[in-house]
């Protein structure tokens, strides 16, 4: 009997280990709406398509949230920000010079998230917060390069 009760609960913990390492992440995603929404759809677009290999549940912002009370936003995206496995933010070309990213990555940064930073071009001046974050940065949109950042 004392045998089966240990086979069973080994059972029970690979089982429970395996749904564990099988989970996907749960990944908010800050960018400039105007110019880098395309960024987003693209990574989203490989996390649902089986011939990629990143997967992740996309938990961020995309539909505006419904109020003009900038204090009900910021609780609203912290919320998000605070349930998320991981912080990707995309550094675009205007991204530097965005309020609600650079507020977004500090947010991230109070609540100790893995950052991982997705830079378009190098070139691209990065928001300040960010060069201080011990962020995992990616250059260009590599899907393998994102998913070991993601992952790792």
């Amino acid at each position: 009997m004392a045998v089966l009760l240990r086979i069973a609960l080994g059972t029970a913990a690979a089982i429970a280990a395996l749904a564990i390492l099988n989970k996907k992440k749960k990944v908010f995603v800050s960018y400039y709406y105007d110019e880098d929404k395309h960024y987003k759809r693209l990574l989203n677009a490989w996390s649902a398509n089986k011939r990629f290999e990143l997967e992740f549940d996309d938990i961020s912002t995309d539909v505006s949230i419904k109020s003009e009370n900038k204090t009900y936003i910021r609780k609203r995206i912290s919320e998000k920000i605070k349930a998320c496995d991981i912080f990707v933010v995309f550094v675009g070309k205007e991204s530097h010079e965005r309020e609600w990213i650079s507020w977004e990555i500090n947010q991230a940064k109070t609540f100790n998230k893995k950052i991982v930073a997705i830079k378009e071009k190098r070139n691209y001046a990065s928001p300040k917060p960010l060069l201080s974050s011990g962020a995992t940065w990616v250059f260009g949109l590599n899907e393998k390069k994102i998913r070991e950042a993601i992952e790792g």
